[in-house]
C-alpha cells in the first residue's frame, strides 16, 4: 500500500495529477481544492496517499494534508459513500467546512454538491457526526456546537481528560498507549494548560518526539 509520495509534479488537472518518483509516474485522483493549491508542473510535491484496492484495479487518491485524508476516509465510512463521492464533497468544500457542516448539521452547506442528495446528507449526520466532532476537536482543540441538545466540549483545565482519551482512540491509537500518554499529560500539571495544548503535547508524545517526564533527567 502506498501511503505517501514525494516527487516532481509532471502534470495536473482539476481532478488528476501525475507525480514522477525516481522515473516512475504515479497517477492520482485529487479534489479540486487540492489541485488549486498544488505548484506548477516541474516542482516538487509531497502528497498523502490513500490506496483504494478493488478486484480489477488499484486507484490512488492524493491529499496535501493529513486532515484532508482523514476527512476523505471519514466520509467513506458512511454507508453508500465511495471514494468518488467523497472526493466530490472535498472538491466543493474544505476539510474543516465538511467537519463543521456535519457537526453542526448544516444541510444547506451540502446543497448542490454533485451526487449528494438529502438522504446522503442525513446519513452523514447520523453515521459520522460523532467521529467528525472528535476530529474537529483534535484540529482546533475545542468544538462549540451551537445546536440545541449537543454536547459542548469542555476546555477547562482538569475537565478535558475524557475528551482527550476519546479523541486519541478515535484516531486509532491503542487504549493502553492512550492511557499512558494521558497520565504523562496530567503529570505536567500547569505546564500544559488547556485541552488545545494537551492534544498537541499528546500527539508529539505518541509520535515519539518527547520523553516521559520521569526520564528527562536521565537524557
Amino acid at each position: 500500500m502506498i501511503a505517501r509520495l514525494r516527487g516532481i509534479l509532471e502534470d495536473k488537472t482539476k481532478e488528476r495529477v501525475v507525480v514522477d518518483v525516481n522515473g516512475v509516474g504515479y497517477g492520482l485522483f485529487v479534489a479540486e481544492t487540492v489541485s488549486l493549491r498544488l505548484p506548477e508542473p516541474g516542482q516538487e510535491v509531497v502528497l498523502q496517499v490513500y490506496t483504494h484496492v478493488r478486484e480489477d484495479q488499484i486507484t490512488l487518491y492524493g491529499f496535501l494534508s493529513r486532515l484532508e485524508q482523514d476527512v476523505f476516509l471519514l466520509l467513506m465510512s458512511a454507508s453508500g459513500v465511495g471514494p468518488k463521492l467523497a472526493l466530490s464533497v472535498l472538491s466543493a468544500l474544505t476539510a474543516e467546512q465538511i467537519l463543521e457542516g456535519v457537526v453542526y448539521e448544516n444541510k444547506a452547506l451540502f446543497t448542490g454538491i454533485s451526487g449528494v442528495g438529502k438522504k446522503t446528507v442525513e446519513k452523514l449526520f447520523v453515521e459520522i457526526r460523532e467521529k467528525a466532532e472528535k476530529r474537529l476537536l483534535l484540529e482546533r482543540g475545542t468544538v462549540s456546537a451551537p445546536a440545541a441538545g449537543k454536547r459542548e466540549a469542555s476546555t477547562a483545565t482538569g475537565n478535558w481528560t475524557q475528551d482527550l482519551e476519546q479523541a486519541l482512540v478515535a484516531l486509532g491509537y491503542r487504549e493502553a498507549d492512550v492511557k499512558l500518554v494521558v497520565r504523562e499529560v496530567l503529570a505536567q500539571g500547569k505546564e500544559i494548560g488547556g485541552l488545545d495544548a494537551a492534544i498537541r503535547y499528546a500527539l508529539q508524545f505518541l509520535a515519539g518526539g518527547m520523553k516521559p517526564k520521569s526520564l528527562r533527567g536521565n537524557a
